[in-house]
């Protein structure tokens, strides 16, 4: 939750004065499939909430996995395909044959 709550509130103040929501336009670019990655600084999460950044660097695999759910929740399919690469690869793995 502390990682959706980070893309959604996270802002910065612009050349203007109005506020920036820079991870917001981010997450609408991935969803669109306009962009295929998301990199977050970890200085804004400092910036944002210093108890989740220390997390962060204290277990980074873990919550590379957090952010990854937190800007794009996977849907069925997602999950369908992901499941089935990893059996295909532990297939190729063992030295069975690829099947069409």
């Amino acid at each position: 939750e502390k990682a959706k709550r980070f893309f959604q509130e996270f802002y910065r103040d612009g050349p203007d004065g109005r506020k920036e929501f820079p991870y917001r336009e981010r997450l609408t670019a991935l969803a669109r499939r306009e962009q295929v990655a998301l990199w977050v600084a970890l200085d804004d999460v400092a910036e944002d909430d210093p108890e989740l950044a220390e997390a962060v660097v204290e277990n980074v695999r873990r919550y590379s996995r957090v952010f990854s759910d937190a800007a794009q929740p996977r849907d069925p399919l997602d999950v369908y395909l992901e499941h089935r690469l990893l059996l295909e690869q532990r297939g190729r793995a063992g030295g069975a044959p690829r099947t069409p």
